[in-house]
């Protein structure tokens, strides 16, 4: 809950400062508002270092949505 409502994150560490959690999205300290599925995209295309590849993004997306709807036990 504590997570949903607003929570800064500046007592994780310094590099956190300024960054925080509101209603499932990770906030920036410039403001960008991150989703999962975008933090998960952005690390994707990094490890594989492609900058604009349209198939690319669409199978990464793909396989994110499959691992979201994947049940936790």
């Amino acid at each position: 809950m504590k997570l949903y409502a607003n929570r800064r994150l500046d007592a994780v560490s310094k590099e956190w400062r300024g960054w925080m959690f509101n209603k499932g999205e990770l906030i920036t300290p410039n403001g960008w508002r991150l989703t999962p599925n975008q933090i998960f995209m952005g690390n994707a295309l990094i490890k594989i270092g492609t900058d604009n590849d349209r198939v690319l993004r669409a199978e990464i997306m793909r396989v994110a949505r499959l691992i979201r709807n994947v049940p936790s036990y």
